[in-house]
């Protein structure tokens, strides 16, 4: 970028006195010459954790899937942790001393807002076992103690949340890669059993970083009790806020205020209410032109973005003085949406245009938004939000404009989303 210096002065004493005095000389306010080439750069960065089907056990006595300390057994626990086929397992389960019952739950696995469920009677003094694959790995699974959970608290059935009482666990058949990264895991099509072998069964302790187990799952025992038979249920709920999915949206370069919403106030209804809702920026991607403050603008996105997922990207031109608004759907939920904070983002700083040379990380600008346009139900969960609703526009409407707060939990922008602008 050109910056020349008007008029020079070559001795102090001579400052003053030779009228060099253009205010554009000054090198602190930095001269843009003519409109600058932006790109913005969209990338969805949650992660993934699904579960695997697993197996469970009603026992009277010992240990039925696994010995703590001690290598695995060959009945099948590897198949289960290394490649989520809960088969071999089940079927020693069905002729193993101590075991009065067992069997498997899940056809296939579970991604967030999903569960699984096993339902079996039981009497004072039985356990209760599990396993369950935690995928993105070689071969860990949860489950709780070697012995399973105790069903009675003296005659009295345990009913409630035992999710402290599930450790994730290293099955030692295989050599732990980075989780969700490692070429012998499952996501990766080398095929099952594909890893070089490793120790003993033990809670997991290989200098990765894992989520904490109640981020990921959340397990709770309910029971009734009629003609002196009790009879228990498990459900085992996919709980973590990975799987994150964005939707095409629409951009827009600006003066004044931010053109896409007002904050506090109700949705101007031209087009916001379909993009939060639906995913489809259409309606506003068509409003954006006439709107006097507005630029340029458009839409980008031929389809929804989950992790992994090619980015969402496009190009515009603006000049100092500009700024830039844009908004993307969180699929997962009923009408929220991620966008700048305030009137949008700033795009030159001093004159100078941000991202110039390197990439500018702008994530920390934005924030995840309430439409105000339907009322909010549990995330990854509602009938009325986008992957489960029965049409376009189902839920019944709310209020206002603003940064989500509806006692929910969600999990925080800068693990979902992370934007990025360049100057081309």
């Amino acid at each position: 970028m050109s910056r020349k210096l008007l008029c020079m002065c070559g001795l102090a004493a001579l400052v003053v006195a030779s009228g060099c005095s253009d205010d554009d000389d000054d090198p602190m306010d930095p001269v843009v010459e003519g409109p600058t080439s932006f790109t913005l750069t969209i990338t969805n960065i949650s992660s993934e954790t699904p579960l695997a089907p697993g197996v469970w056990a009603l026992t009277s006595s010992g240990t039925p899937i696994f010995d703590s300390g001690q290598s695995d057994r060959g009945d099948g626990l590897e198949a289960l942790a290394e490649d989520g086929d809960n088969s071999t397992l089940a079927a020693a389960l069905g002729t193993q001393a101590g075991v009065l019952s067992s069997g498997t739950f899940g056809s296939g696995g579970i991604g967030m807002g999903q569960s699984f469920t096993a339902t079996f009677d039981a009497e004072e003094g039985q356990r209760l076992s599990f396993a369950t694959m935690y995928v993105a790995s070689n071969d860990l699974f949860f489950s709780p103690s070697m012995s399973g959970v105790s069903l009675f608290n003296g005659d009295e059935p345990i009913s409630g949340d035992i999710t402290s009482m599930i450790a994730l666990l290293d099955g030692g058949t295989e050599v732990n890669e980075a989780p969700g990264a490692g070429e012998n895991q499952p996501q990766t099509p080398s095929g099952p059993n594909a890893g070089p072998t490793e120790g003993l069964v033990q809670p997991v302790d290989d200098g990765y970083t894992y989520p904490a187990n109640a981020d990921v799952l959340s397990a709770t025992l309910s029971s009734v009790t009629e003609s002196s038979v009790t009879t228990f249920t498990v459900r085992i709920d996919n709980v973590s806020a990975g799987s994150d999915v964005l939707a095409p949206g629409a951009w827009a370069v600006h003066t004044g205020a931010n053109p896409l919403f007002t904050s506090a106030s109700p949705d101007a209804m031209l087009g916001l209410e379909e993009l939060a809702e639906d995913g489809n920026n259409s309606v506003l991607v068509g409003n954006l032109p006439s709107m006097a403050q507005v630029e340029a603008s458009g839409g980008f996105g031929a389809g929804p973005q989950g992790p992994g997922d090619d980015v969402y990207e496009f190009s515009f031109v603006a000049e100092d003085g500009q700024k830039l608004s844009f908004a993307t759907m969180f699929v997962q939920s009923n009408d929220l949406f991620y966008a700048p904070l305030g009137d949008g983002m700033d795009l030159f700083s001093n004159g100078t245009p941000n991202g110039e040379g390197a990439a500018m990380d702008l994530t920390a600008m934005l924030g995840l938004w309430d439409a105000g346009t339907e009322i909010n139900e549990e995330p990854g969960v509602g009938m009325n939000q986008a992957p489960r609703q029965t049409g376009a526009n189902t839920g019944p409407t709310e209020g206002v404009v603003q940064v989500v707060s509806d006692g929910y939990s969600y999990g925080d922008v800068a693990d979902v989303i992370e934007v990025t602008l360049t100057v081309n």
